[in-house]
């Protein structure tokens, strides 16, 4: 079986919404939200909070072993390091559009402080949450820990303020997180 084989069969409607959420200890209606998105009301207007991931089919919902991982570190974003959706929204629209990712909570390494998702682009630290502002690398690395169970980066190992915390693995070893020393 050639490696292209095996990624489309990474891509295929595979999971129930239900299934999903078992497997990941979320509500289902969570997964459901996550995926195809929400119409509700603010005032007389009817609004529609959009999805987060584009799910392997829409109707019926089904969704693919990515589909899957991305849940699990979204999961991950909101519960353990208490991202607001609103920043998540906010940087995977970044990630998504000025590094031109399709997936970025697969492609990309996310960095956090415990308000926003940073990125790191060609040795700069990127505020994906602000639309990609650049953030103040020399005070965020002195502060942050990498809580993933794995080497720290250097900037952080060897900073005053380094302490680990919380480690936890990471759904897969391109995605990494970050929370400040003192929290």
């Amino acid at each position: 079986m050639t490696v292209a084989a095996k990624r489309e069969r990474r891509d295929m409607p595979t999971y129930g919404p239900l299934e999903a959420a078992r497997c990941l200890a979320l509500p289902a209606s969570t997964v459901r939200v996550w995926s195809v998105g929400l119409p509700y009301r603010k005032g007389d207007r009817q609004r529609f909070m959009q999805p987060v991931i584009e799910p392997a089919r829409r109707s019926p919902l089904a969704l693919s072993f990515w589909n899957v991982v991305e849940l699990y570190v979204l999961a991950t974003i909101r519960r353990r390091h208490e991202v607001s959706m609103h920043k998540v929204r906010h940087a995977l629209a970044c990630v998504r559009e000025e590094m031109g990712k399709q997936r970025p909570l697969i492609d990309e390494e996310f960095l956090t402080d415990g308000v926003s998702l940073f990125v790191e682009r060609y040795g700069h630290l990127i505020n994906a949450s602000a639309s990609g502002q650049k953030a103040m690398q020399v005070v965020c690395a002195s502060r942050w820990t990498v809580s993933n169970g794995t080497n720290a980066d250097s900037r952080c190992a060897s900073s005053p303020g380094y302490a680990s915390r919380r480690p936890s693995r990471a759904p897969s070893r391109s995605t990494r997180f970050a929370r400040p020393a003192g929290s």
